[in-house]
Formats: C-alpha cells, structure tokens, sequence
C-alpha cells in the first residue's frame, strides 16, 4: 500500500493546516513510492497483456525467457556442463560432417578415375 489516510476529519469540519499538509505530503509520497516501483516493473506493449510472474518457489534457479511466440516465460536454465556438453556434441557433429564430405568427394573423385581408367583400356 503507498498510501494511508491518518486522517479523520468528520465532514463539515475544519481542518488545520498542518494536518492537511501532512496528508498531501504522505500522498505525494505514496505516489512518488508508486512511481518507483512501476518504473522498474516489466511493461508489456501496447496491445499485449501483462504476464503475471509465477511465484518465487516456482521460478528458482531457472531463467526468464522468450517463448516461440514471444510471450516471457521462465525455463531452467542449462548447467555450465550441460553447455560444455552440447558446444562439445556440435564440434563433434562438424567434424563428422566434413569428415563425410570429404570422404564423398573422394569416392567422387573416384569414381571418375576408374571412368577413365575404363576408357582408356576400352572397357566403356
């Protein structure tokens, strides 16, 4: 809550000053308090609706990400290894495919050698 009224003035009653002043400075407050806290907040565009954050136990150790569709989520988050794991798997992966290409382009190459070689002794 930003802002409590301490106030009771019963209708029809004059008011001090001072008391009236001490009210508009804990509105004032309250509004600067409001300010401070929805100006860190996450907005959503306009047109989209406002996620709502699932609770604190829910989001531990995972991470606030982006969905297929673009809508905030939160997921786990992978370890340091399970990254190490993955980069190692895709280097791995390159590897093996240059590897196949190479060896492709040998079998290619060949292949049109003994073409040749065929042609040459008149087999072809």
């Amino acid at each position: 809550m930003f802002y409590t009224n301490t106030l009771n003035a019963a209708p029809y009653t004059l008011i001090r000053s001072a008391d009236a002043n001490a009210q508009f400075a804990l509105v004032q407050s309250g509004f600067y308090s409001a300010e401070i806290k929805t100006s860190a907040a996450f907005k959503a565009p306009d047109g989209e609706s406002p996620i709502t954050l699932p609770a604190s136990a829910l989001r531990a150790n995972k991470s606030f990400v982006f969905d297929a569709l673009g809508a905030p989520t939160v997921a786990t988050a992978a370890t340091s290894t399970e990254m190490e794991a993955a980069v190692a798997a895709a280097i791995s992966a390159a590897a093996d495919a240059a590897a196949a290409a190479a060896a492709a382009a040998s079998v290619a190459g060949s292949a049109n050698a003994i073409q040749y070689l065929q042609i040459a002794q008149g087999i072809m």
